[in-house]
């Protein structure tokens, strides 16, 4: 019985794992389409987003 539970656990892992690395896949793919359409801009924009966000909860944990 044991046997059997852990070869279904083990495939829902699978299932689970395989889901996750299509979602890479895709976002990986996605990325590489921005990178093709704008170029490095794309980086500037994401640590720009990354500064805003860090400047902005700097500002709230001081008020």
């Amino acid at each position: 019985m044991r046997d059997r539970e852990e070869c279904e656990g083990s495939q829902v892992v699978e299932k689970e794992m395989s889901k996750m690395t299509q979602l890479i896949v895709m976002a990986t793919h996605g990325l590489l389409a921005n990178y093709d359409a704008r170029g490095g801009s794309i980086f500037a924009d994401l640590l720009a987003t990354k500064q805003r966000i860090t400047h902005d909860m700097a500002k709230k944990a001081m008020n």
